[in-house]
């Protein structure tokens, strides 16, 4: 991997893994803002909220919106997630001290960006015990399920119960501060860095669990198998999953008891060929996929040597819930583009993290370099959507 113009050091990972000291990383990282903003290119302002300040950084802001033809919006840390907050200081700090074309968006008089790398600022002070470690709101809820109900009013949930807080200050400010842009004919691109723990676990289940009766219960489990395993190798049957009953929430294989042993053959295979690289998932919705599918494999090909080896980098997100990426598909404003990039989430669970990196330096060691591929990760992620011809 190349050296990164910012990244993660030792010193960083032990204020993340101190919650004591991650006041002092905060304001280490609100001066780091702070010094963005002494370029010409970026403006910097801090939303203050009633639990904090949210930073949001425009690039390439134009003297006249008139002028305006895409406007790219990033958003980062809305849970227990580092990539999407550390993975744009990189990419600004790239952006400031090179001339490098790539990382301005092409015909950059018609394009701006803009950043909110922190949206939960009181989360990343306050990382919680319960849901392992995921920060949420003060009140406990959950930001990524408002984002539907603030844009489109009236919006009522199919499952009202997974909402019942009004509208996050968080949500709003985000939702004033981009209006003037919402409400002009102009294309919007919103991209939501995310992490989960769910690719690697569920991989690991399923390398020594998966048969032809494998109990399929989650989406993320279909997709593993759908990108990791050479699907050309069995029987072709479609479709690959099947539920043994209408009213039933899993799936099951469509396939025999001897092609499932080979799945899981298959299936270690591929695991094992990519156990040191990052599993990840961009997620779009319906009318994203176009867009969504060409970051992906562009991506997945210039850092092939740091992520998951798989097919089908990209995926539809088929949860009915309030976030970006839902929301996509749910406004009716048009030329609105979302999706989600999910790395691997590198605190699942914060107080077994905080053990193992003091018991073991290898560990520790590798956190590091695992946090910095995923800074990557994102950074080209972000280079490839301001560059993409679409």
């Amino acid at each position: 991997m190349n050296k990164l113009d910012y990244y993660i050091d030792a010193n960083i990972l032990k204020k993340i893994l101190n919650p004591e000291d991650r006041n002092n990383l905060l304001e280490e990282i609100y001066e780091i803002f702070d010094n963005f903003n002494k370029n010409d290119l970026i403006e910097l302002v801090f939303l203050e909220i009633s639990d904090g300040k949210i930073p949001v950084l425009t690039i390439n802001k134009p003297k006249s919106l008139d002028q305006l033809k895409k406007v790219y919006i990033m958003v980062g840390s809305q849970h227990n997630e580092y990539s999407g907050l550390f993975g744009m200081i990189s990419y600004l700090t790239e952006l400031i001290t090179t001339n490098n074309s790539e990382f301005l968006p092409k015909e950059p008089e018609y394009s701006m960006m803009i950043f909110f790398p922190l949206m939960n600022p009181y989360g990343f002070l306050n990382p919680r015990p319960d849901n392992k470690s995921g920060y949420y709101l003060k009140n406990g809820d959950n930001l990524n399920r408002y984002w539907r109900k603030t844009f489109i009013p009236n919006y009522i949930e199919k499952d009202e119960d997974n909402n019942p807080y009004i509208i996050p200050e968080n949500a709003l400010v985000f939702k004033n501060f981009i209006q003037k842009y919402w409400e002009r004919d102009l294309e919007i691109y919103l991209i939501d860095f995310h992490e989960t723990s769910l690719l690697r676990r569920f991989t690991e289940d399923m390398v020594k669990n998966l048969n032809a009766f494998y109990k399929l219960e989650h989406y993320y489990k279909m997709w593993i198998v759908e990108y990791l395993v050479k699907r050309e190798v069995l029987p072709k049957r479609e479709p690959l999953f099947v539920k043994p009953h209408p009213d039933l929430d899993h799936h099951h294989f469509n396939i025999t008891i001897n092609q499932g042993e080979q799945l899981r053959e298959n299936l270690k295979e591929a695991w094992e060929k990519n156990n040191d690289k990052l599993p990840f998932a961009y997620i779009y919705n319906y009318k994203s996929g176009d867009f969504c599918r060409s970051i992906a494999r562009n991506v997945q090909s210039k850092l092939k040597d740091l992520m998951w080896d798989i097919r089908q980098p990209a995926f539809l997100h088929p949860e009915d819930h309030g976030c970006f990426v839902c929301l996509g598909h749910s406004t009716q404003r048009p030329k609105t583009f979302t999706f989600e990039l999910e790395c691997d989430k590198q605190f699942f669970n914060l107080l077994e993290e905080i053990e193992k990196c003091k018991s073991n330096q290898v560990y520790f060691n590798r956190k590091i370099d695992n946090i910095n591929k995923t800074i990557e990760v994102v950074r080209e992620t972000i280079k490839t959507v301001v560059n993409f011809n679409f």
